[in-house]
């Protein structure tokens, strides 16, 4: 008979551990249960089989959908309200699932609510849910249930997801207008070039009149778009398609990460960006009682950078090997020099949490700002260059008819 080991409450809040012998770890649970012990985690003691359970559990994660922003918010949100009103998980759950409109994240309410009912603690539900919940998340779930501070994790979780989706919806916000002003004065000037202009400049050519050089350059592009337009449209949606297959392969997608970060302003701010959730997911972490040496390795998944997020990695392996996260920090000129002050800062005074958080607010209000005051200046200087084209291309069609006039005359 398999033995298990386990992590539970007693009946007293106090934590307990041990070893039990059951057929299976629903059978272990309900023995817990028997025993009057609120099981928080439990794993064969083998370690071979438990390697392979790991190993099946990361592959079942692979082929599942990632659960999206809004929803794992608005999830976060709702538990942390239920919760904290004094209603228990098991109930909480319950009235989530009849409450909630999607139907996605309805089944793996549900899904988490039947394993809760089973024994499971939240964080191992949700790791087994049928959506991929992010695994910083589930390791600030466990940790608040094993500290016996869940509603409040989860009202830290929920703040910090709410603020991350509003400053998603502000950039996308902000970046409509710019978009569609793009999209529409490109359409306009094509549709000039391919339509207009070869109809009305092909009187000027019948009529075998030497046409300004402004027009002549007008005429060569706009034959030039009409007899191969179409082709460059295929050979930018095959290089485009090609793009995003390369993409796929790890090693490439590295490779464009690290030039992306060396470019001169744009590496700088996608270097900001990514310090933002990093610092942030860490800090969340370590408040919520996560062990340093986890939480680093836990808090490289949100940074979307690869190059960043294996630099990130060797940090971890030098605080490993005994350095402090500043001097790991610093070593590898990662992060911003602001974000490494902060963190020295943390580090001497014991409050390294709350310094990660008060750094990546820092940075977010910097970004949002710079985001904001660069659309600014984009918006009128787009509009100016694209009324210059269409200037451009209207002069090209009256100036032959300028040149008509002062003939006649």
């Amino acid at each position: 008979m398999p033995t298990f080991n386990y992590r539970a409450l007693d009946h007293r809040g106090a934590k307990t551990s041990g070893h039990v012998s059951a057929d299976s770890e629903r059978l272990a649970r309900e023995i817990l249960r028997k025993r009057e012990l609120t099981p928080l985690a439990i794993s064969l003691a083998t370690r071979s089989r438990e390697h392979g359970n790991k190993k099946g559990a990361l592959s079942l994660r692979l082929f599942r959908s990632k659960v999206a922003m809004l929803d794992l918010m608005m999830f976060t949100r709702q538990l942390a309200t239920l919760m904290g009103s004094g209603m228990p998980l098991e109930q909480s759950l319950r009235l989530m699932t009849e409450n909630t409109e999607r139907r996605n994240l309805t089944g793996a309410i549900a899904q988490i609510r039947t394993m809760i009912t089973e024994g499971f603690s939240l964080a191992n539900a949700l790791e087994r849910a049928s959506l991929v919940f992010p695994l910083d998340y589930i390791a600030t779930i466990a940790a608040g249930e094993e500290s016996g501070k869940l509603p409040q994790v989860l009202n830290r979780l929920a703040d910090d997801l709410e603020q991350q989706t509003k400053a998603r919806q502000s950039l996308s916000s902000a970046l409509i207008y710019p978009v569609m002003l793009v999209i529409v004065c490109l359409v306009i000037v094509a549709v000039l070039m391919v339509s207009v202009v070869p109809r009305v400049t092909r009187v000027f050519e019948e009529q075998d009149q030497e046409l300004p050089r402004l027009t002549t350059i007008m005429i060569s592009i706009s034959n030039f778009l009409t007899l191969y337009g179409i082709y460059m449209l295929w050979a930018l949606a095959l290089a485009l398609l090609l793009f995003l297959l390369m993409m796929r392969r790890e090693e490439f997608r590295y490779k464009v990460h690290k030039w992306l970060i060396e470019l001169p302003v744009m590496g700088y701010w996608i270097r900001i960006g990514n310090s933002i959730r990093w610092a942030r997911s860490l800090g969340i972490l370590l408040a919520s009682g996560v062990p340093l040496l986890q939480a680093l390795r836990l808090a490289c998944n949100g940074v979307q950078n690869l190059h960043l997020r294996a630099q990130l990695r060797m940090v971890s392996d030098r605080v490993r090997e005994g350095s402090s996260l500043a001097r790991a920090l610093k070593d590898y000129q990662c992060m911003p020099q602001f974000l490494i002050q902060m963190v020295a800062s943390g580090e001497s005074s014991a409050d390294l949490d709350a310094m990660l958080i008060r750094a990546s607010d820092y940075y977010n209000q910097t970004l949002r700002m710079t985001i904001e005051s660069a659309l600014k200046i984009f918006e009128p200087m787009l509009i100016l260059i694209m009324g210059g084209l269409v200037l451009m291309i209207v002069l090209s069609v009256l100036l032959p008819i300028f040149g008509i006039n002062q003939l006649i005359q």
